[in-house]
């Protein structure tokens, strides 16, 4: 496809884009920043040639924004409703969780960029900026988790480290994100793109790239395995089974014949996988409080919510109330996406968000489906990435962490980017 933009504000706009891509995987405020870089990248190129946005074929993703306006109005609605007949009599907090919509923006920017400086989103030059980035996270996080038996003491004090209760030598891997579910959960998406492009194409390969894609692919699923996030180590095999019969349904039958004995010898032979799996029922008494105050929160207003943003706010007053009065020793969000979304905006939002993900899931279908051999790697990436985060997502708000949001919405690009390509006749 030929470019609409001059040499220069391609340039721009694609460095501008791959700073974020890299920014997605460190730390809160480089998130930021690059994320800020890249929006005021896109809006001066939309301003300075409006042929980019008239010229981007609108009708092939339209579902997606219809889902996101369905988002935004029924969360804008319940934080209303909070306002005009207050949960238990509180008024809510503010309205700063609104800011959160700009993400849905990230998406779109994306499609656009990946459009104008290449065309093709499965041959990208950012591949070759999250391939080398993940790699390093990767490498940081294998030596974070062993930093007992590395690093001088003086330093494992550093919130870099994040301590394992039955393991002091060991370490929650976090990359650096110093928050081990994040990463763990961003993790999911980066091993997704990076074996999905191994399995399908190794054989297209040189042997060279054939063992450093691999070996890539092995040492992101190993980080991913070291942070120590239960949930996440469902997701994993969630998803390579997912990969596996995308690829051949026999290979599935095998990776979950895997996957059952691999979990079977790490309980066994492995002290630190035996302690996690051992502890998960007393790691989910918090949790198990939470679910009771979001269900109360339901049960109150379950067609409007307490708010969007607001579960965190009335947690402790609704799980009294679900623990019969008692005073709980923990009050957070819900901790799970769907009791979340249903908590703060009710049965309109519950709506809105399976309409949204079931969009971006018949994109996604229709991409594998639809994509040239040598292509159908990406549709399979991203729907085994949308699988494993809704298995994090089981214990986690993560649709709303901010850590997590920035390659959630890289993500939703790449599934847009990926749609409008096929459907424009490039598959």
């Amino acid at each position: 496809m030929q470019s609409v933009i001059t040499e220069p504000q391609r340039r721009f706009w694609l460095g501008a884009f791959l700073l974020w891509v890299v920014g997605t995987l460190t730390f809160m405020a480089a998130m930021g920043i690059t994320a800020g870089v890249f929006a005021a990248a896109s809006l001066y190129v939309l301003w300075r040639s409006p042929e980019v946005w008239r010229g981007f074929p609108w009708h092939t993703i339209s579902g997606f924004a219809w889902a996101c306006l369905l988002v935004m109005l029924t969360s804008a609605l319940s934080l209303l409703a909070a306002y005009l007949d207050p949960p238990l009599g509180v008024p809510p907090d503010g309205w700063r969780g609104i800011t959160k919509f700009h993400y849905f923006l990230y998406p779109v920017f994306t499609a656009l960029v990946i459009r104008q400086t290449g065309g093709d989103p499965h041959n990208h030059a950012l591949w070759k900026a999250l391939r080398w980035m993940i790699l390093l996270v990767s490498v940081v996080t294998v030596l974070q988790h062993f930093g007992g038996w590395i690093f001088p003491e003086r330093w494992l004090s550093h919130r870099f480290f994040r301590p394992m209760a039955y393991m002091p030598k060991n370490f929650h891997g976090q990359g650096f994100m110093m928050f081990h579910l994040s990463f763990a959960a961003v993790m999911c998406f980066c091993t997704s793109y990076v074996a999905a492009h191994w399995i399908w194409n190794r054989r297209m390969m040189s042997i060279g790239k054939r063992w450093a894609g691999g070996a890539l692919a092995v040492l992101a699923t190993l980080a991913t395995y070291f942070t120590f996030s239960r949930a996440v180590w469902g997701a994993l095999v969630a998803m390579f089974v997912l990969l596996a019969f995308l690829r051949r349904p026999r290979w599935g039958l095998a990776a979950m014949l895997g996957a059952s004995l691999l979990a079977l010898a790490l309980f066994q032979f492995n002290e630190a996988f035996r302690q996690r799996v051992n502890d998960t029922w007393a790691g989910t008494r918090g949790r198990e409080i939470v679910w009771g105050a979001a269900m109360e929160m339901i049960q109150d207003r379950p067609l409007v919510g307490v708010g969007f943003s607001k579960t965190g706010q009335y947690s402790h007053d609704y799980a009294r109330r679900s623990l019969g009065g008692v005073d709980p020793w923990f009050s957070s969000h819900a901790h799970n996406n769907l009791l979340d979304v249903a908590a703060a905006t009710g049965i309109p939002g519950v709506l809105a968000f399976a309409a949204w993900w079931l969009v971006l899931f018949s994109y996604m279908w229709r991409n594998f489906r639809e994509a040239a051999p040598e292509a159908r790697w990406l549709g399979a990436a991203t729907l085994a990435a949308a699988v494993a985060f809704h298995v994090n997502g089981l214990t986690q708000v993560n649709f709303w962490d901010a850590k997590t949001q920035h390659t959630l919405m890289l993500w939703a690009g790449l599934v847009l980017a990926q749609r409008a390509w096929i459907r424009k006749g490039h598959a």
